[in-house]
């Protein structure tokens, strides 16, 4: 079973060059705009037409791990360039008969240039192909141990009123998540991701069941993977257990985005 893990930002971006069969280009902002529910499409395709959608990037990028979210795929691959021809990662990423819709992969380490998708046939035959979201990943790590305690809210962007009437009006703009954990007795390595991750300079992803399809409770998903901000103070603390040798430290991350799961 995989653990907490954190990531940096999604490669794929409004600077990566998108080579599509028939999706339109300007769908390609789907793919990283952190929701899930809108999707890059294709607009003539079938079960005997091949989709491949080619990534590039302004230069060579560090891959460890994809999530692949929200998409109709049923027999597809993802490759990376090698410099000379797109070849599969260490662990093949391919499938025949695929019948859920987000997937991750991970436990790869490759230099590449470039990303290909070929999508050949959808779960529901002869569907447009699409998916909601592509997150190309680089790891900055994954936790040994998991918090003891994740309190997980969904934070409303909202505004409810009153009519001259007495009518209710409610208005819900959007919903961000946010994480309290509390991590007890934790090596120095695993001290080390949260300081990685605190002074990285940048918003980062985290998904508290690392990917694992193993869990099934909200929070903790495949899907449940968040673009997050550290916002308290990087305050570890040796741990006051007689018998632990490690450190306490609370971890409250907050939603950059809007959630779409």
């Amino acid at each position: 079973m995989a653990n907490c893990t954190f990531y940096k930002m999604n490669l794929v971006s409004s600077t990566t060059a998108f080579t599509l069969t028939t999706a339109l280009t300007a769908g390609a902002v789907y793919l990283h705009d952190e929701n899930d529910s809108t999707k890059l499409t294709s607009v003539a395709s079938s079960d005997t037409a091949a989709e491949v959608w080619t990534f590039t990037f302004t230069g060579n990028v560090s891959v460890s791990s994809i999530h692949l979210a929200n998409h109709n795929l049923k027999s597809f691959d993802i490759k990376y360039w090698s410099s000379t021809a797109f070849v599969d990662f260490s662990t093949t990423i391919g499938t025949t008969s695929n019948a859920t819709d987000y997937h991750y992969f991970d436990d790869f380490a490759v230099t590449t240039s470039k990303i290909q998708i070929t999508a050949s046939t959808t779960i529901v035959a002869d569907a447009q192909k699409y998916v909601g979201g592509l997150r190309v990943l680089n790891k900055i790590g994954e936790m040994s141990v998991n918090p003891q305690k994740a309190n997980i809210k969904y934070h409303e962007n909202s505004k409810n009123y009153y009519t001259d009437s007495k009518e209710n009006v409610f208005v819900l703009f959007g919903v961000s998540t946010k994480y309290d954990l509390d991590f007890k007795n934790l090596p120095a390595a695993d001290i080390d991701i949260l300081e990685d991750c605190k002074y990285l300079g940048e918003s980062f992803y985290v998904n508290l069941g690392g990917g694992g399809s193993d869990h099934t409770v909200r929070g903790w998903r495949i899907e449940d993977i968040a673009l997050v901000n550290y916002t308290n103070a990087f305050d570890p603390k040796v741990s006051d257990n007689l018998l632990a040798n490690g450190e306490d430290i609370k971890v409250k991350l907050e939603g950059v985005k809007t959630r779409s799961t």
